[in-house]
């Protein structure tokens, strides 16, 4: 029997580091953390359940940036239970736009920055004439 898991994400995923900086909310008022966060959806835990096929808007606030999405409840399941807090639930959302809050945090963050592509060994470039910097060559070559 082949057990073999499928990935069927289309857009990289950011993993929260730092969830205290970032909030969200499900409208209408469900406070809910972001467990990971793409251009196309999020996983969000909530401590009441999202009922799947609601509609519903998630706002997000940043320290640099807030936005408001409308979404998709696709699935959820309780993820963990407590016995003095009860319940969490996690659910997965589907946006009906691309979120790009989702590339300025993997960005700012530092994670999921696309590589660069290898360019090959280094070039010499011509030498700066004696005593002269960089902005002064920049400086000169716009004013011929």
């Amino acid at each position: 029997m082949d057990h073999t898991l499928v990935d069927r994400r289309r857009d990289a995923r950011v993993i929260q580091g730092s969830r205290a900086e970032v909030r969200a909310t499900l409208r209408p008022g469900c406070p809910v953390q972001l467990v990971d966060l793409s251009a196309g959806g999020a996983l969000v835990e909530a401590e009441r359940p999202l009922r799947p096929g609601a509609r519903v808007l998630l706002h997000i606030v940043s320290p640099h940036q807030a936005v408001a999405v409308s979404a998709l409840i696709l699935r959820c399941a309780v993820w963990a239970v407590d016995p003095e807090t009860g319940a969490r639930y996690r659910g997965a959302l589907r946006f009906d736009q691309p979120c790009e809050l989702s590339r300025a945090l993997a960005t700012r963050d530092g994670s999921m920055v696309p590589g660069h592509a290898d360019t090959g060994p280094p070039v010499a470039g011509k030498p700066l004439p004696d005593g002269e910097t960089a902005s002064q060559s920049a400086r000169q070559g716009r004013a011929k």
